[in-house]
């Protein structure tokens, strides 16, 4: 009879942590996921599309690439802003940096990241061309620059 019981109040312990990691999740994953773009138009500008939730709706409007790297022009229409997104084709070990930027804005939207096969720039509002570089550590003297709008 005392196994009974045991097997009963763990069950029923069981039930009531789950009900409550229930209740939590409810609670918390819907304010997680449903937040919205963060910013609009001009109040994006040199922002972060990621932090300013405006990579959720976001679709690449052209793209070019070379043997380095891929760069995209990315559009958020939530946030009505654009920024340049940077692949390195390179292999990660041989990485110095990658670079993304708008060309014309580039003191407001250059992001360089450090050993980095990825990169995305600032955002921006109105006509855009999005620019990337990936450095290789091999030759950090030759920096293939390219650009897309």
């Amino acid at each position: 009879m005392s196994n009974r019981k045991i097997s009963r109040r763990w069950l029923t312990r069981t039930l009531i942590i789950a009900l409550l990691l229930a209740v939590v999740l409810i609670a918390v994953v819907p304010t997680a996921f449903a937040h919205g773009p963060q910013c609009w138009g001009a109040g994006c500008r040199g922002k972060s599309p990621q932090v300013q939730g405006c990579s959720h709706d976001a679709v690449t409007v052209a793209w070019t690439s070379n043997s380095h790297e891929v760069v995209q022009l990315r559009y958020s229409p939530g946030c009505h802003a654009y920024w340049s997104r940077t692949y390195s084709k390179l292999a990660p070990a041989n990485v110095l940096y990658t670079r993304a930027a708008l060309k014309y804005h580039v003191s407001a939207t250059r992001v360089v990241n450090w050993y980095s096969t990825e990169a995305i720039s600032k955002m921006w509002t109105g006509p855009a061309t999005a620019c990337g570089a990936s450095v290789s550590k091999a030759y950090p003297g030759y920096v293939p620059v390219r650009c897309v709008n």
